[in-house]
Formats: structure tokens, sequence, C-alpha cells
């Protein structure tokens, strides 16, 4: 998940499932940077409204 390394300790089921699956690489999508739009931004109009969650 962060540069093909298996997942942390922090994550023990998620690190399990790539311990048993070894053959896993995770492909990356050229466009997906471009689509995604940006959360911050999205986020502003909360801080507005006083919305702190």
């Amino acid at each position: 998940m962060n540069d093909n390394r298996p997942p942390g300790l922090f994550t023990p089921r998620l690190r399990g499932w790539y311990e048993r699956n070894p053959g896993i690489v995770v492909v990356n999508d050229p466009h997906w940077e471009d689509t995604r739009g940006d959360a911050l931004a999205a986020t502003q109009v909360l801080g507005a409204v006083g919305d702190i969650s």
C-alpha cells in the first residue's frame, strides 16, 4: 500500500491478508489524481458554518 510495502502493525487483519496473499501488487491509476477532486476545498464550507466534526 505504501510503495508495495505491507501494512503496518496497527492494521493486523489487513497485514494478515497480505501475508496470506503474497503475490498481490498494488497498481496505481495514473488518472486518479486528476479525477478525485480536492477534499480540503470541499470541507471549507463546513468551517464557515461552524461544523468542527
